[in-house]
């Protein structure tokens, strides 16, 4: 895993194009980031994607009842979102994060 994000002092490295961003241009080629969100025992809460893990992080904040139990991340980039999903697939199946109910079926 590459890098990683301070949540409480709401310092997160961002992965992405901006531009794409901005614009609303995110296709396949848009460098997407994958995460990985612990809780301050280290069990592994929730594995996600995204381009821009500020605006994520913030929809978590808002509707998930986990979210007060985050204490640490770590965050990978990846070239295409392709590579990302698999690699967030693969995490889950694997890494067997408590809150990622969708893509354990």
């Amino acid at each position: 895993m590459y890098g990683f994000c301070t949540l409480h002092g709401q310092r997160y490295y961002r992965f992405g194009d901006p531009e794409a961003l901005a614009y609303g241009k995110v296709d396949d080629n848009t460098e997407t980031t994958l995460y990985w969100l612990w809780n301050i025992d280290d069990d592994l809460l929730y594995v996600g994607v995204t381009v821009d893990l500020k605006r994520r992080f913030a929809q978590h904040e808002k509707v998930q009842r986990w979210w007060g139990d985050v204490a640490r991340c770590e965050v990978e980039a990846f070239s295409t979102r392709t590579s990302a999903f698999a690699a967030e697939r693969n995490a889950v199946a694997t890494e067997h994060p408590r809150h990622n109910l969708l893509l354990r079926r």
